[in-house]
């Protein structure tokens, strides 16, 4: 036992040898990583020769599963994934491959018909109003009543898709609000009529599991793409219904012989 750790010894553990020159000029000696100490070698700037800045920034914590293909999965499910297997490809004409393009025109398809439903009575508006004797204050209100209701609508279909997944979401929201659809046909009166359509409307936090659904599926080298793309095509039917509301009115008053009060 050294003197100094003997009961009653005095001093300390002897001081660590001192480093010569030569030590301290050898970095591996001094307790330099490797890797710092090969930089320490090269001029100044030269360690950083060649790079674009343009390099894929990977964290020290995850490994880059993103922008891994794997090869097994791209063979069964026909398009290229990764380790998660979410689709590295935005390919929307590949209708039959499932389920990464399926599950993106089913969800486009349900958000289009949210914003078709939703805006169908706009285009009609003038024989409804002569047929339900609304005033210019109803046709505000039920303008105002079609889009307010979906602010909740999509903070409640936030926590749905949390739980239980966009798919039961989008079929749940579709549902409930198709019986408004079906009962806008019965309106005699301007409170139904503004009823019917602020129900409607809910419909309208399809968007939510629309885009929740697309993020699922797709990688993030595209889910840009899959969710702008989504999306846009789910907010046409806002325009093609400015196209085909009026045709259906047209048809049922002369073809099938229907009045145009009947017809709308």
């Amino acid at each position: 036992v050294p003197s100094w750790a003997r009961p009653g010894g005095r001093g300390g553990p002897p001081p660590p040898p001192a480093l010569t020159m030569a030590d301290i000029s050898d970095p591996i000696t001094a307790g330099v990583p490797v890797e710092v100490a090969f930089e320490q070698d090269l001029e100044e700037g030269e360690s950083m020769r060649g790079v674009t800045g343009k390099e894929a920034v990977r964290s020290a914590y995850q490994a880059p599963v993103g922008t891994v293909i794997d090869e097994e999965a791209s063979k069964k499910f026909g398009i290229k994934v990764d380790m998660e297997h979410r689709a590295t490809q935005l390919i929307v004409w590949k209708f039959w491959q499932h389920p990464h393009t399926v599950s993106f025109w089913v969800s486009t398809m349900g958000f289009f018909i949210s914003f078709l439903a939703t805006f169908a009575a706009a285009p009609l508006m003038p024989v409804i109003r002569d047929n339900l004797n609304l005033t210019k204050s109803d046709i505000v209100n039920s303008g105002i009543a079609a889009v307010t209701g979906t602010i909740g609508a999509r903070v409640a279909m936030g926590a749905v898709c949390d739980l239980v997944g966009p798919r039961y979401g989008m079929a749940c929201i579709l549902l409930l609000t198709s019986p408004f659809v079906y009962g806008m046909a019965g309106v005699t009166n301007a409170a139904g009529f503004i009823a019917c359509r602020c129900f409607i409307g809910l419909s309208l936090a399809a968007f939510v599991s629309n885009q929740f659904w697309a993020t699922l599926m797709y990688n993030r080298a595209v889910v840009g793409a899959a969710n702008a793309t989504s999306g846009g095509w789910g907010n046409l039917g806002g325009g093609i219904t400015q196209l085909l509301m009026p045709l259906f009115l047209l048809f049922f008053e002369n073809v099938a012989g229907a009045t145009k009060f009947q017809s709308w």
